[in-house]
């Protein structure tokens, strides 16, 4: 999957192992500051450019955790991947749906 950001195209590659080129820079693991934020970068490209319910994402991410948990660790993890991206834009959090 592949799209774009202010810091130039990103890639991602979900084959094998999960792999993110932001322009000519690698992602390297250490950069995801928690799985999470890397799975949630994951279950968005699967659907490239197009939202996803909050609550599904929620679900998939923490089962365990109820609506208002879900939604704190939603936005801290949409956070980490935009620092993670480079871009504050990357992953978008529109009336609670990521995009």
């Amino acid at each position: 999957m592949a799209g774009c950001t202010a810091e130039g195209e990103v890639r991602i590659e979900l084959r094998c192992r999960f792999r993110v080129r932001v322009g000519d820079r690698a992602v390297a693991p250490d950069q995801w500051p928690g799985r999470r934020s890397a799975e949630l970068v994951q279950l968005l490209a699967l659907q490239p450019g197009r939202q996803l319910l909050r609550d599904l994402v929620i679900e998939a991410l923490w089962p365990h955790l109820n609506g208002a948990a879900g939604a704190a660790n939603l936005r801290k993890a949409a956070h980490h991947a935009r620092r993670a991206l480079g871009d504050g834009d990357a992953v978008v959090l529109r009336g609670g749906r990521p995009r």
